[in-house]
C-alpha cells in the first residue's frame, strides 16, 4: 500500500513540473495570445489579451512588438475609459523606454 502512494505521488509530482514548465514558456502563451486576438472583439478582453502579448513579448526582449501591442492596448482601453488596461498598457511602456535608457517620453 505504501508503495502504491509513492508511485501515485510520484506521478503527481512529475505531472505538476511538467505542467509548469509548458505553462511558463512564453512563445507557447504569446501564439495563445496571438491567436486569441484574431477573434478578439473591440471591447476590455481584447484590451487584457493585447497588455498580456505585450508583457510577454518583453519578457523575452521583443522589445518593439511589445510596445506596439502595449500602444495598441492604450488606445483601445482609452478609447473604452478601461482604467485598469490603461495603466497595464502604460507600465509596459514604460518598462520599454527604460529598457532603452529613455527616461522622458517624447
Amino acid at each position: 500500500m505504501l508503495h502504491s502512494f509513492r508511485y501515485v505521488f510520484l506521478l503527481l509530482l512529475i505531472s505538476s513540473f511538467l505542467q509548469r514548465s509548458e505553462a511558463q514558456n512564453p512563445k507557447v502563451l504569446i501564439d495563445s495570445l496571438t491567436n486569441a486576438l484574431k477573434t478578439a472583439g473591440e471591447d476590455t478582453n481584447k484590451v487584457k489579451c493585447l497588455n498580456d502579448l505585450a508583457w510577454q513579448l518583453g519578457l523575452i526582449g521583443e522589445n518593439e512588438q511589445s510596445f506596439n501591442y502595449a500602444n495598441t492596448a492604450l488606445e483601445l482601453a482609452e478609447s473604452l475609459h478601461f482604467k485598469i488596461g490603461i495603466s497595464k498598457a502604460s507600465n509596459t511602456i514604460g518598462n520599454y523606454y527604460s529598457k532603452k535608457g529613455n527616461y522622458r517620453r517624447h
